[in-house]
């Protein structure tokens, strides 16, 4: 044998191709012995074990991403679904009883944007915008109002576009498991400057 034989018969194209066709033989051999009777004799059970763990792992296979598909969606359609029933079945946060003004909750807003607090920062200017909306007598503090609830308060205003991005953004953090990041906080801010 040559040196080339040795190499050519070692190298790691030369063990790919050898396993490759290991690989075909016995799964020619698995589905043989599905048809041939003389054949499943000679491989005895394992046939029938490779078979019933084939369709285990298939059958676990598709469950599983049935599973992942139906609480994907779900997790979609929820705030939609939520939404168009007209409230949130999860009572949405209202000031704390030592009410700030409107300015204090910025103020409060800036403090925890300093310390990188974004989602503290985001919470202050929602609750800014429901006490805008509690000392403009358009929808008053109550501990059960929802988030659905202060959209249809605000929908006859004018120019809701402010309160709705707030809305907006108090949702996503709320229910939508979005992070708090300094461009949503600077999002909040021009909307809260421009509440009328």
């Amino acid at each position: 044998m040559t040196i080339a034989q040795t190499f050519a018969e070692d190298s790691i194209g030369w063990r790919i191709g050898l396993g490759r066709r290991y690989l075909a033989e016995w799964w020619q051999g698995l589905w043989q012995t599905q048809r041939d009777p003389q054949a499943n004799a000679d491989w005895g059970n394992w046939a029938e074990f490779w078979q019933a763990l084939g369709d285990a792992i298939l059958f676990l296979l598709i469950a599983g991403l049935s599973i992942w598909a139906v609480w994907t969606v779900w997790r979609i359609l929820r705030p939609y679904w939520l939404l168009w029933q007209g409230r949130d079945r999860i009572p949405m946060a209202s000031p704390p009883p030592q009410a700030f003004s409107v300015s204090q909750w910025r103020q409060q807003a800036r403090q925890y944007q300093s310390q990188g607090n974004y989602a503290q920062a985001c919470l202050c200017l929602y609750f800014g915008m429901l006490q805008h909306l509690h000392e403009r007598g358009i929808a008053p503090h109550l501990e059960s109002r929802t988030d659905g609830e202060y959209h249809q308060a605000i929908a006859p205003l004018p120019y809701p576009t402010p309160y709705y991005t707030i809305l907006a953004m108090h949702q996503r953090l709320k229910f939508g498991n979005a992070d708090a990041t300094q461009d949503l906080l600077d999002r909040c801010l021009a909307a809260y400057a421009q509440l009328s």
